[in-house]
């Protein structure tokens, strides 16, 4: 993950498994744990506000991000819950949070879901189609940056930086 060495460090999330299914949890730098109740929750990253984004292993394959307050929002990047497999793989200090989604034909997607609940979807220049080919998403800074790489058609992989602006600047 991009991220910034002046951000607090010391929280932690993960899973565990509770009659059956796997929730997720934040221990967070005081001690404290937090609980995020949804079923089949795999925490992926965690911010200096503590917040924590990442996937749902259930049916739906929607992602989620779970807030200081305690409220967890699943949310499919494109389309209906059930369409697509999302991960959530970047969160920053705002709660924007960013990944990748697959669509009905096993293309990859890069997303950005803002806080406000607006989705923003994307494929890096060269980014392959099919067989899980396409645009990764894996950092997001402060800034609004995100970092990842594309699989193209030939199955070569490419590093990208995807600015604010929505430029694109290839990693090879």
């Amino acid at each position: 993950d991009v991220c910034s060495s002046d951000l607090p460090t010391g929280a932690i999330s993960g899973t565990y498994i509770d009659d059956g299914h796997a929730d997720g949890y934040v221990r967070h730098t005081d001690g404290v744990f937090s609980y995020f109740l949804l079923e089949g929750a795999l925490p992926e990253t965690i911010n200096a506000g503590e917040r924590t984004a990442g996937y749902v292993l259930d049916a739906d394959g929607d992602a989620f991000v779970a807030y200081d307050s305690g409220a967890v929002i699943a949310f499919a990047p494109q389309g209906p819950s059930g369409t697509s497999t999302a991960s959530t793989e970047a969160i920053d200090d705002k709660a924007n949070v960013a990944g990748y989604y697959f669509d009905s034909g096993a293309t990859a997607h890069g997303f950005l879901r803002k806080k406000s609940g607006v989705i923003v979807s994307f494929d890096a220049p060269g980014a392959g189609t099919g067989g899980r080919s396409g645009t990764y998403v894996y950092g997001l800074t402060p800034k609004g940056d995100m970092a990842g790489y594309i699989l193209d058609g030939a199955g070569a992989y490419h590093g990208f930086l995807r600015a604010k602006d929505k430029t694109f600047t290839a990693i090879d």
